[in-house]
This record gives structure tokens, C-alpha cells and sequence, in this order.
């Protein structure tokens, strides 16, 4: 049956599902609809119904069941498809069950098709393993890239830390990061590198390339960005971070970086004033194409919202 209701639901115009999912925020009514629907798609393996991810298979865990009708955060699969080339190397860092780690790995190509690598960051042990069987649905495809999966934290320096849990896996938290997550369920120690040791570690390969580094801690992001500032000297990577109300931090980091940031969506308003729960897509600054370009994408993702 779910695989029924899930294929019917993929037909749906993509407009009318957005509109859906938006407005159970505002209609308790609609939420409850939805969360009953999401309930029979949780923790079954299934197939990306339309987006960047169209055709893989995937298995959503406790997270958002929504991944497999492909519709979430159209914006940010745009600015993907358009950034990352096969062969490239991507970090996912707050990787949860590894949505956009599968979409990232089909875009850099498997063997035959460019032969890139995603290094997915995630904290959690029961993530890691959702990561992981999404890794395994996807092994014959001939398209799907490498994907290193490494459970552990990112931060401004290597140690452990307490990480704050929630009863939605991805509202979890470092206790660093501000006040505990909405629907709290305990805290938990967990090991914290920086993305500098990992490029001296080799996590980025030998000699160490990174394309693109993607960041969703749940507001440790300028922890994340402080402890690689040599592998952003070094490595120039394209930087995708969403903020949780850390837009001065972040954007403190990333003028120290030599970065010119635009926000995702938001045309004219600078990084440092952007919204609560925005995107900045981030260039080097020294390349004056790839700026303009990041300024071009990030306004047609406000044209097409």
C-alpha cells in the first residue's frame, strides 16, 4: 500500500505538495493529515519520486518521509545539480540519514561516470546506519558516486563534546550551540573533529580536493567554518551553510575566510543580515566569475520560490 500511495503522490503536481507541506504549519488539522501519511513511508525503503535524487533508492528512517516524493527544498537541489560536477569531491557536514548525501553522490558520478566522492559528517550512530542502508540500496547503480561515512561531530577544535538530542532527529544539537532543541530527549557525549585535522588527516583524499562543503549543524556553523579556516585557505571550496540564527557569526567567519557570501533567495540582503533559518551559498573572493555567479544562482532562487 505505502508504495502505492507514494507513487500516486509522486504524479502530484509539485506546486500543490509544496503548498500542502507549508500550510500544515499553519493548520493543525493539515498537520496531523500529513504526519499520518509521512508515518507510512518512515523507515521503509522506497524511490525518490522527482528532483536531483529521481529514480535512487532511499529509506528516510525516522526523518523526514517527505524526502521520497523529492520535493524538499527544490531551491537547494537546483543549486546542487548547478555546483557539483562528477568527479568532484563534496563534504556533507549534519549529514542526518544522508538525503542530500545520495543526491550529492549521484551528481559527482560513480566510476564510469566521473568517479567523485561525498565524505558524509554525522554525529549520530543511528544516523550513521541509515546513511549507511542508503549507501547499500544504491550500490548497483552505475551513476551513484563513493560515499566515506564518518560518525562524528564537526567543530572548532578536536575533542567530544554533549550533544542534545530531540525527538525529531534533525533538531538535535551540540550543547555549544545554544539552548536545548524543541521536544528534547536526553544528551549524549559524542567525538568532535575539525576540518582542518581532517584534511591533514587525508579524509579529502591525497592530494586533498574539496569541490563543495555543505553545512547543517543546527547552529555550530561558525565553530565549523573557525576550525577549517587553513582548509578554506587552502582548498577554496564552494561553501552551502544553513544558518540557525547565526547569520553575523557565519558571516564574520567567511569575510575572515576572504569569502563573498549571498544569501539563497534573498536578493539584496546581506549574509550578515540574512534570515533566521536561510541559506548562504559562499565563493572565494578572489574569484570574481565564480561570485557573480553564486550572486546570479542565488537570485534565481528567489525568482523561482
Amino acid at each position: 500500500m505505502s508504495h502505492a500511495l507514494l507513487w500516486i503522490a509522486g504524479k502530484l503536481p509539485r506546486g500543490l505538495i509544496r503548498a500542502v507541506s507549508r500550510s500544515q504549519w499553519r493548520h493543525p488539522l493539515i498537520r496531523k493529515g500529513v504526519e499520518r501519511l509521512y508515518d507510512l513511508f518512515r523507515g521503509r525503503d522506497g524511490v525518490i519520486q522527482g528532483g536531483v535524487g529521481a529514480g535512487l533508492r532511499f529509506n528516510p528512517g525516522p526523518s523526514h518521509a517527505g524526502y521520497l516524493l523529492g520535493t524538499t527544498e527544490p531551491e537547494i537541489q537546483r543549486l546542487l545539480a548547478e555546483l557539483i560536477n562528477p568527479g568532484d569531491t563534496v563534504a556533507d557536514v549534519g549529514a542526518n540519514v544522508g538525503y542530500l548525501t545520495t543526491l550529492a553522490a549521484r551528481l559527482v558520478g560513480g566510476e564510469t561516470s566521473g568517479g567523485g566522492r561525498v565524505v558524509a559528517i554525522e554525529p549520530l550512530e543511528e544516523n550513521v546506519r541509515w546513511i549507511r542502508h542508503n549507501v547499500a540500496l544504491n550500490a548497483g547503480e552505475e551513476r551513484f558516486g563513493r560515499i566515506d561515512v564518518r560518525c562524528e561531530a564537526l567543530g572548532a577544535a578536536d575533542g567530544t563534546a554533549t550533544f542534545q538530542l530531540s525527538e525529531v532527529s534533525t533538531w538535535g544539537r551540540l550543547e555549544s550551540a545554544g539552548s536545548a532543541p524543541n521536544q528534547p530527549a536526553g544528551t549524549r557525549q559524542v567525538p568532535v573533529r575539525s576540518l582542518d585535522s581532517l584534511r591533514a588527516e587525508g579524509v579529502f583524499g591525497e592530494p586533498p580536493s574539496l569541490a563543495l562543503l555543505k553545512i547543517d549543524v543546527e547552529g555550530a556553523e561558525a565553530d565549523v567554518l573557525a576550525g577549517g579556516r587553513e582548509t578554506l585557505r587552502a582548498l577554496r571550496p564552494l561553501l552551502l551553510v544553513e544558518l540557525h540564527g547565526t547569520a553575523p557569526a557565519v558571516a564574520a567567519e567567511l569575510d575572515r575566510a576572504g569569502y563573498h557570501a549571498a544569501v539563497v533567495g534573498g536578493a539584496g540582503v546581506a549574509a550578515a543580515d540574512a534570515p533566521w533559518a536561510a541559506y548562504l551559498l559562499a565563493a572565494p573572493r578572489d574569484d570574481a566569475a565564480l561570485c557573480a555567479r553564486v550572486d546570479r544562482l542565488c537570485a534565481a532562487a528567489a525568482e523561482t520560490r
